[in-house]
């Protein structure tokens, strides 16, 4: 059956070769098309910045919306098992395993002489949940539009706008979600060894549930904030002994935080419904391996690493806050910045009480 997964969307760009701006190859480094000492033929500023935060492994979070939606799936299961249980379901034996496809294309069209894009994506997610106490289909689909700006050779914005709209089924209830979300993210190769990505979002909608036994519907606002920081790392084969000739790690640790407000409502038999304001966070630390390529070769990666749920006001039933994490997959990028991806992340707790298996199949075209 099909777990509350939305919009998670995973894309991974990051390329593992050398910074080739300020002299982070050790070579001194390009300058852009006219600048002194500037081969002929180098890059533009605007794809010079993403092949530096590509390089520093910056664009993966960005383009990734992986922890984002790992959120939204738990505190999605979550509400799902207490009203299971608030409906006569036992509240022991909530253990469950899902399996995620997500298809997001993205499409980026030059805007003016600078170094900005008009943005474009849209994203299908449909996931499967092995049979349990919860029985779950789900499916969302959103679309959204908005400005990216590689304003420095190491360094970008974005802000975009976006409609989702959500669906899920189980044998007890049905829930429907139209929402409309607001999100901003901004990335920063601040030094050779080290960068910073960071995104904020605001989703603002309606959860419109039918309880089908007794025919009751209710329709409840429901706005979340999420905050998400990363920081990444470069390391080479010959500046660190334990990465393998002809790759680069990426050591990343992450936070993200989500706190969502249910106003009260009345269902339709005229009952009250009280709202909650929830939160739900975690830490994430993980080690990615990737292939050394050249702009428009095939790059293979491997990562692993630990999560940890350091608050979860929704996990009543479940008792997974630590998870193991694992993925593989490969990426090509080339010169314009077209990118492709093809990856596979499983998340399994500690206890075994909750395995999330995710394969992204995606597309990042400049026009």
């Amino acid at each position: 059956m099909k777990m509350n997964l939305m919009a998670a969307a995973a894309v991974s760009v990051g390329m593992p070769c050398a910074l080739l701006a300020g002299g982070h190859d050790g070579s001194g480094g390009h300058g852009a098309p006219g600048a002194p000492g500037a081969p002929r033929g180098a890059p533009p500023p605007f794809v010079l910045s993403q092949i530096n935060l590509s390089k520093a492994g910056l664009l993966m979070p960005y383009y990734s919306e992986t922890q984002f939606g790992m959120t939204q799936a738990r505190v999605g299961q979550n509400r799902s098992r207490i009203g299971a249980v608030g409906a006569g379901s036992p509240s022991v034996g909530h253990e469950n395993q899902a399996f995620t496809l997500i298809a997001p294309i993205y499409a980026r069209k030059k805007v003016g002489p600078g170094n900005g894009y008009l943005t474009f994506k849209l994203v299908g997610v449909d996931s499967d949940e092995r049979p349990n106490l919860v029985e779950e289909d789900s499916h969302s689909t959103a679309f959204s539009v908005g400005y990216q700006n590689f304003y420095s050779p190491t360094a970008m914005y974005a802000f975009q706008i976006e409609y989702k709209d959500f669906s899920l089924e189980s044998s007890a209830i049905t829930i429907d979600r139209e929402s409309v979300q607001l999100r901003f993210d901004y990335a920063n190769a601040f030094s050779e060894r080290w960068g910073v990505h960071a995104r904020a979002l605001y989703s603002m909608g309606d959860n419109d549930l039918l309880i089908k036994g007794p025919s009751i519907t209710e329709s409840q606002p429901d706005d979340y904030l999420y905050l998400e920081a990363n920081l990444v790392g470069t390391f080479k084969s010959g500046q660190l002994g334990l990465v393998p000739q002809g790759w680069t790690l990426h050591p990343q640790i992450g936070i993200s935080f989500q706190r969502n407000w249910e106003k009260d409502t009345t269902n339709s038999v005229g009952a009250p419904v009280s709202g909650s304001t929830d939160d739900q966070g975690s830490v994430l630390a993980l080690a990615k391996f990737e292939k050394n390529t050249h702009p428009g070769g095939w790059a293979p990666y491997f990562e692993f690493g630990l999560e940890h749920v350091y608050k979860d006001d929704l996990d009543l039933y479940s008792n997974e806050t630590s998870y193991v994490v694992g993925g593989f997959g490969v990426t090509r990028v080339s010169k314009s910045g077209t990118a492709l991806i093809a990856a596979f992340q499983r998340r399994h707790g500690f206890k075994g009480e909750r395995i999330f298996d995710e394969l992204v199949l995606s597309a990042n075209i400049s026009f």
